[in-house]
């Protein structure tokens, strides 16, 4: 290999790493607002569904669901009941902000 075709390989390989490490900081700095949106969201500590949740913020409900699941792993937000089916199809958690967090 020539030092030209060397050097260029080098330079592709800085670029390319260069690029999935702005996106993972871009990915994380999204996660963090949605994460802000939702908890300011739930700030009056009334009862949501992911649903409710998703339609307040604006968010997708796959988006909602993932970060919700988080928060209640780490105890940000409680899971205080099962919201009963109108159409006969499975429960909808509720959820609240943890007072505590807040």
């Amino acid at each position: 290999m020539t030092k030209n075709v060397l050097n260029y390989i080098i330079k592709t390989d800085f670029k390319i790493d260069l690029i999935r490490r702005n996106k993972m900081a871009f990915s994380s700095i999204a996660k963090d607002m949605n994460k802000e949106l939702i908890i300011n969201t739930m700030r009056s500590f009334e009862s949501y569904t992911k649903q409710d949740i998703a339609k307040e913020t604006g968010l997708s409900f796959p988006t909602v669901s993932k970060m919700i699941d988080e928060m209640a792993e780490r105890n940000i937000i409680n899971i205080i009941e099962e919201k009963k089916s109108q159409t006969g199809g499975r429960r909808a958690q509720v959820y609240q902000l943890n007072q505590f967090y807040a």
